[in-house]
């Protein structure tokens, strides 16, 4: 058996293609994911409009519910943001940091941690459905 037969069989798996800008421009590779990716502050804009809140508006400093959980949320959705064209996050831990203006990247670490725990958190019930439950109507 040559090495050309070997090339040739179908038990033998080929390398991945690594895709170059030139064979991306060309069309000859196409990528997993989409070529165009949005830029930082729409995603954070994105994110922050459920909230009511503006980005000036979430990233003031102030440390209560109604601003730091919409902060956890940019945070996660910054970090959760894929690459396109390798796997894993877009953007590191202190690339976030610097775009949001923390002089650390380990409040980026926490926020995406915490936004996390309060998403694995179970939902409270509404009142009504509590009331109704306790008084034995449900």
């Amino acid at each position: 058996m040559t090495l050309h037969d070997v090339a040739r069989s179908p038990n033998v798996e080929k390398p991945p293609e690594v895709p170059t800008v030139l064979s991306l421009w060309r069309g000859h590779v196409r990528p997993r994911k989409p070529f165009h990716q949005k830029p930082w502050r729409q995603i954070a804009d994105e994110t922050l409009a459920p909230y009511g809140l503006t980005f000036e508006e979430a990233f003031n400093g102030r440390r209560n519910r109604k601003f730091s959980r919409p902060r956890f949320a940019v945070m996660h959705a910054l970090r959760s943001e894929e690459h396109w064209l390798r796997d894993g996050p877009r953007w590191s831990y202190p690339q976030i940091a610097e775009f949001l203006g923390f002089k650390d990247h380990t409040s980026i670490m926490n926020g995406v941690a915490r936004h996390e725990e309060i998403m694995r958190a179970p939902k409270p019930e509404p009142k009504r459905l509590l009331l109704e439950r306790m008084l034995g109507h449900g």
